[in-house]
């Protein structure tokens, strides 16, 4: 299901949403999104919110059901949301503004409130490995990323799909030329 920016702000206006989804508010949808990939529903709520993405490390999306067989992956980097796990065994207990509560249980129980700050520094975004140059699909996100952070100064997840769209486009057509210099480099030998 597509979302638009502005679709949690109407709805807002037009309808009850602390009746709709109960008393965990959105959060619960939000959850979900992050888990299954529903970027247009992520930023219509995180723009209704205000609220800027918590990304962390090692991150595991929380499942809505969590019983069911399959089990989501964890992803090298990614959101947070209430319920995700996150790092070496914090899990989110709640989200209010531009605080994140979550919790470890080992070695010893420990509540922190992290700022976007604080995740930043304790978990950095990862190096990523060197791949083998056939591995085109990869390069092109490396490439992607790196502009994201050049031009923007965000996480390239964070942009939105339009820019991340331009942006994958560039890295494409700079990985192309990259591998035609490459190849007449070689046809000069």
């Amino acid at each position: 299901m597509e979302f638009s920016p502005a679709d949690f702000t109407e709805i807002e206006s037009k309808y009850r949403p602390q009746y709709w989804p109960g008393a965990e508010g959105f959060e619960r949808p939000y959850s979900d999104a992050i888990a299954y990939g529903n970027m247009s529903f992520i930023k219509s709520f995180e723009k209704w919110k205000g609220r800027k993405p918590f990304l962390a490390n090692n991150v595991r999306p929380c499942l809505p059901y969590p019983k069911l067989i399959h089990r989501l992956s964890t992803r090298a980097r990614g959101r947070l949301a209430i319920n995700s796990e996150f790092g070496d065994g914090w899990k989110v207990t709640s989200i209010n503004g531009d605080i994140l509560v979550a919790v470890r249980e080992r070695p010893k129980r420990e509540v922190v409130k992290f700022t976007h700050e604080k995740l930043r520094e304790m978990f950095p975004k990862p190096k990523q490995p060197k791949r083998p140059m056939s591995d085109y699909k990869y390069e092109m996100q490396l490439l992607a990323e790196e502009a994201a952070e050049e031009q923007h100064g965000k996480d390239f997840y964070s942009l939105s799909q339009a820019e991340q769209d331009r942006i994958y486009k560039r890295a494409m057509l700079d990985w192309h030329d990259k591998q035609a210099e490459r190849a007449e480099l070689l046809e000069d030998r």
